[in-house]
């Protein structure tokens, strides 16, 4: 009876190794078919990785969990990039065309300003005498046969358009008050007190025109200015007459913000 009990107790510690055995064997058997399923996985991984325009370690790591709460953490993440990613990619679209729309309209707005100065100011931009001459059909006339106080009757004008385009631009405000203004500076004094700031700058050629007006024999005087105020005026509108006339208007704008800015 001994002997029975000990022969079952052997034949069980047998079976017991084997199916320990068996159990070793299947572990790791079920081990080497995960192991290759994991890396299978990877591989896979790795091809998708090849045709996405970015990647993530975390992604891929989040792929090996074969978890469900890591796969769908997985998945949200994933969801979260793709959409992270056209986000980003709408702001580049919309930055892009926003540039892409600036840089037009500035480009018109050259076009535009270009086109404008070609048809006012077909030669130069301050070409404005030959522009007048050419559109009105204006005969050509030599400057030299012009007396002194013809340059100053246009020199005169020119002046104070000059000095009224200035005042008006500096904003709105009534006209008496802008006559106030420009009154104050197109008066006799004003303009000598003008013509000493630039007597200095003055070409020979500028200089002499300049003294052809201050000494011509004039009908007319000032009501609130002295002889020397007068003709000395009168020589600076002279001076601004001839250089209009020979189509110097830049050299015009020069002196006379020179005087002014002084």
């Amino acid at each position: 009876m001994e002997k029975e009990l000990e022969s079952n107790k052997q034949g069980l510690n047998n079976n017991k190794q084997e199916l320990d055995s068996n159990k070793r064997e299947l572990n790791k058997q079920e081990l080497e078919n995960n192991k290759q399923g994991l890396n299978n996985n990877k591989q896979g991984l790795e091809n998708n990785k090849q045709n996405l325009p970015c990647h993530s370690e975390r992604s891929e790591e989040s792929v090996l969990d074969s978890s469900p709460e890591a796969q769908n953490d997985s998945i949200a993440q994933n969801d979260s990039i793709a959409q992270n990613d056209n986000i980003a990619q709408n702001d580049s679209i919309a930055q892009n065309d926003s540039i892409s729309q600036n840089n037009s309209s500035s480009q018109n707005e050259d076009i535009i300003n270009q086109s404008t100065i070609q048809t006012v100011l077909p030669q130069d931009n301050c070409d404005i005498i030959n522009f007048i001459k050419s559109y009105m059909n204006l005969p050509e006339t030599d400057i030299r046969t012009y007396s002194p106080l013809t340059l100053a009757f246009i020199g005169d004008v020119v002046y104070d358009l000059i000095i009224r385009t200035i005042i008006v631009e500096k904003g709105n405000a009534p006209v008496n008050k802008l006559h106030k203004k420009v009154s104050s500076l197109v008066k006799a004094p004003a303009q000598m007190e003008l013509f000493h700031k630039i007597e200095e700058r003055l070409t020979e050629e500028e200089l002499g025109v300049y003294k052809r007006g201050r000494n011509a024999k004039s009908f007319t005087t000032a009501k609130n200015a002295s002889v020397t105020e007068y003709r000395i005026a009168t020589g600076l509108e002279a001076l601004i007459g001839y250089l209009y006339l020979t189509n110097q208007f830049a050299r015009i704008l020069e002196l006379i913000k020179l005087g002014l800015n002084q």
